[in-house]
């Protein structure tokens, strides 16, 4: 969610480069993120085996979304740590706002997308209807049942 405020104020300033509060502001909104996306990591991987033991999940989707989690993770950090030296580089040398800015705004489209990929595989572990090739006409398959439908 972050990434998602953060994208329009990254906009507004690249070409707004006068606006140096919306770049400090999206800078405020990556570190959040990037504080964010440590603790999805953390809560999701005490939760793995809780979610590995329900009926119906398949392990080999839990183990993608863990990988894509902690891909979204890392690009979260990776955008609070530029956003913070950013701030930094800014402030020393404003000439070069433009640049630093767009740095900003491709970390934060690639981690937003990183993000949502891995909220959308977690979505699909206990929704199978979100699974592409979903038939909404036939019954859910019953783990361990006799009948196969």
């Amino acid at each position: 969610m972050a990434f998602l405020i953060a994208l329009p104020l990254l906009v507004y300033a690249f070409f707004a480069r006068e606006a140096v509060q919306a770049f400090r502001a999206a800078a405020i909104v990556l570190v959040l993120g990037g504080i964010g996306g440590v603790m999805s990591l953390k809560t999701g991987e005490e939760a793995e085996d809780i979610v590995e033991a329900m009926a119906g999940v398949e392990t080999t989707m839990l183990h993608e979304h863990e990988e894509q989690g902690e891909w979204a993770a890392r690009l979260a950090l990776a955008a609070m740590i530029v956003a913070l030296g950013s701030v930094v580089l800014e402030a020393r040398k404003p000439h070069r706002r433009g640049a630093i800015i767009a740095v900003n705004l491709l970390l934060c489209a690639i981690a937003f997308a990183a993000s949502a990929r891995a909220s959308k595989s977690g979505g699909e572990i206990r929704h199978e209807e979100a699974r592409p090739g979903y038939d909404a006409t036939k019954p859910p398959a019953v783990p361990g049942s006799p009948v196969e439908l």
